[in-house]
């Protein structure tokens, strides 16, 4: 069984599993959004927060995907960053990885079966970035936890992380992988822990 409905909208492809986002998407391709804060735009990646009907999400572009010649021809048998995330999430939540972040849906457009540009649409969540030995205790415990099932992080530093204001941990960003190896594990454990260095010698 198919996890996500698709449709096509404006020589784009929209996955999605809720009618709503379809008219959402549509209005993403035709820019009828406001940008309220650019978080990153750095050639690799555009993430920003929006507006669409008095409604906030976080937009994420895939852009050295649709830029590096290698990485889009391999979208020809991965399927792309954006379906890629939009997949690993629902997986996950059906593990039982409440504390992901949703994934409304995952916009692409392809020629010659290659992704030429895509997006994901996500929940915009407010919380706290919390970079003390209790709180990255917690997302070790998280993480124990996702590895436990088989899957990792992919860039589990603590910047992809909120508290929220009832002490609840999210993943706000996350590939979400399946642990094929079985080593990647000790890649997330690394990244976490050479990111507090950085932060302790501050």
């Amino acid at each position: 069984m198919k996890r996500f409905k698709e449709i096509e909208v404006k020589d784009f492809k929209v996955y999605f599993q809720e009618e709503r986002f379809i008219s959402i998407s549509e209005k993403i391709l035709e820019r009828e959004y406001k940008i309220l804060e650019e978080y990153k735009n750095d050639g690799r990646t555009f993430v920003a927060l929006i507006e669409i009907e008095n409604k906030k999400y976080i937009l994420k572009e895939f852009q050295k995907e649709s830029r590096d010649i290698w990485k889009r021809f391999l979208t020809v048998f991965n399927g792309g960053e954006a379906y890629t995330v939009l997949n690993n999430t629902f997986r996950a939540k059906e593990l039982g990885v409440k504390e992901v972040t949703d994934v409304y849906c995952a916009i692409l457009k392809k020629r010659f079966g290659m992704v030429q540009e895509s997006y994901i649409l996500m929940e915009y969540i407010e919380g706290e970035i919390r970079l003390d030995k209790e709180s990255v205790k917690d997302i070790e415990i998280l993480m124990e936890r996702i590895h436990k099932i088989g899957l990792y992080h992919g860039d589990c530093n603590p910047y992809n992380f909120l508290f929220l204001k009832n002490g609840e941990l999210k993943i706000i960003d996350s590939k979400l992988k399946k642990d094929f190896i079985g080593n990647r594990k000790s890649y997330d454990r690394k990244t976490l822990e050479k990111y507090m260095k950085k932060e302790n010698k501050k």
